[in-house]
């Protein structure tokens, strides 16, 4: 049975309205995302209609890191192009859980990328060998294209 998604814009907004700096510090200091369920701040952030589970752990994980825009680019296609940080997506892809996201959130607090959360967050929500193939085809496929065209 497939879960009913969170409205990840909503609770973006929920991040910057709700929580304190001491609260949204205590995230960022999560090493990993199972840490989440042992932090006051992350029932605070999903309220009750929240669960605890690793798909929300994924989620919440990388929220401080990640800006919304409605209809930008995918985060996969806002990376450079570069041998540096191709090496590091291959290194994402090829990691399992939680270094593969330890690592991916390495770079996203690297880039300060701004995306659509509606996608990203569905990307991070249901993370498996699937969303790896989409994140190297975004960075290969769509950002080669962007850089071509502009």
């Amino acid at each position: 049975m497939k879960q009913n998604l969170p409205d990840f814009v909503k609770f973006e907004e929920r991040y910057n309205a709700v929580l304190n700096n001491g609260q949204r510090a205590e995230l960022r200091r999560a090493a990993e995302p199972s840490d989440l369920a042992m932090l006051p701040s992350y029932y605070h952030l999903i309220g009750p209609k929240g669960r605890a589970n690793d798909s929300w752990y994924r989620f919440v994980y990388f929220l401080p890191y990640v800006r919304h825009k409605d209809d930008a680019p995918s985060f996969g296609s806002l990376l450079p192009q570069n041998d540096r940080i191709e090496k590091r997506i291959f290194h994402i892809v090829r990691s399992q859980y939680p270094n593969d996201l330890i690592n991916l959130r390495r770079l996203v607090q690297q880039i300060k990328p701004t995306v659509d959360w509606r996608i990203f967050g569905k990307t991070l929500f249901y993370w498996n060998e699937v969303s790896k193939k989409q994140l190297i085809q975004d960075y290969f496929i769509v950002g080669n294209k962007e850089k071509t065209t502009s």
